[in-house]
């Protein structure tokens, strides 16, 4: 029995999948608007891309195949490139009187790949299709619509568009939008207003506001798009992005290291994004001469706007000695990378006038030296 399935479905696979291109189907979509009784005659065509003669069967399936009729089932195209590589095939749509719902009807025009095989054999078979879609009206008024932004960057006019039809079956005397957008913290910090429309049955219209992204950081923000039409409303939500997550390093520190120790390499990294980045790490590269070595931090999160600090620790115990080492700081997040390059320095071992330690070590021995003196005056008077 399972194998039986496997089968079923390795056959259904195969069936549908495509294979470079080798058939192609026009229109892709087509849309129709129902009327009782109605009598649609449209027409798809068929193109061989492959450089051989291409055996095809046509069909339909879907909530529509009782009612399509296709002028031809079986054909041959001709290679690619000659006039034979192209059929065009025609379909009859007969409606009934009525659907018992409303919505939307849909079926596919298919064109298939005939081939022939052994009994029992599976077969890859290339299909493509064009999708028939009858809408029945809805009582009275009804918008269906779809929202597209563009343009989301900082300071930039963001293009927020609404395409929108009237499924139903009445006028709509008039129909308009508002956009508003909100930040992560459900505060309104934009809005637009559209002009009216009137919208027939099965009318498409599109309403387009826009909005200067001034003074706004780069992150994720809500766009809520509503529209009013004859005292009814309908909304929709889409988040979008302006900008893209973005992490910088700004600066990187590193005290000299006397050799044959551990060093600590801190970075200070930045995010510019409203949302917590999770999984970053660091990475730095270590060169002098012939030498390198490569240190990886731990994974760690950043939060909104945070600055943090990455340590990693350097052993200088195979190092090349002392001298100056180039290194090169790359930040991974996101898929995405930040580098930046600096230097440090390996010193002989011992106290190194500039390290924090060797500048502690000489106060405690000034104020020695001072308290000494101090009291040694104090005797002798």
């Amino acid at each position: 029995m399972m194998r039986k399935t496997f089968l079923f479905f390795l056959f259904v696979f195969l069936l549908l999948s495509p294979c470079a291109q080798a058939l192609g189907i026009g229109p892709t979509e087509i849309e129709i608007g129902f009327k009782p009784n109605l009598n649609y005659t449209g027409v798809v065509y068929v193109v061989n891309s492959e450089g051989y003669n291409f055996p095809v069967e046509m069909s339909v399936d879907g909530d529509l195949k009782d009612y399509i009729t296709l002028s031809e089932k079986e054909f041959v195209l001709m290679p690619k490139g000659t006039p034979g590589s192209i059929r065009y095939v025609n379909f009859t749509l007969n409606l009934p009187e009525k659907f018992e719902k409303p919505g939307a009807y849909k079926s596919r025009i298919l064109a298939t790949q005939k081939v022939s095989g052994e009994k029992g054999t599976i077969v890859s078979r290339v299909r493509v299709g064009a999708i028939l879609t009858v809408y029945v009206p809805y009582p009275g008024k009804y918008v269906e619509f779809e929202v597209k932004i563009e343009n989301a960057e900082v300071n930039k006019t963001v293009k927020f568009t609404a395409s929108a039809v009237n499924r139903g079956n009445q006028t709509i005397e008039n129909a308009y939008c508002v956009f508003r957008i909100y930040d992560l913290q459900g505060s309104v910090i934009g809005s637009a207003t559209t002009d009216g429309k009137v919208m027939e049955p099965g009318r498409h219209v599109e309403f387009m506001g826009e909005w200067l992204a001034s003074n706004v950081k780069p992150g994720k923000y809500r766009l809520v798009a509503e529209i009013s039409y004859d005292d009814i409303k309908t909304k929709q939500e889409k988040e979008f992005m302006i900008g893209s997550p973005t992490i910088e390093i700004t600066e990187i520190n590193a005290e000299p290291i006397p050799e044959k120790t551990i060093g600590k390499i801190r970075t200070k990294v930045k995010s510019n994004w409203n949302e917590k980045i999770e999984n970053i790490f660091l990475t730095i590269e270590l060169k002098k001469n012939g030498f390198s070595t490569s240190l990886k931090s731990p994974s760690t999160d950043i939060e909104p706007w945070q600055e943090k600090y990455i340590d990693i620790y350097w052993d200088t115990s195979d190092s090349q000695g002392a001298g100056e080492y180039d290194g090169l700081a790359t930040l991974s997040y996101l898929n995405k990378t930040a580098q930046k390059s600096f230097k440090v320095r390996v010193v002989k071992a011992g106290i190194t006038l500039f390290t924090p330690e060797a500048v502690l070590l000489l106060l405690v021995v000034v104020i020695i030296i001072i308290l000494a003196v101090v009291y040694y005056r104090r005797r002798k008077s």
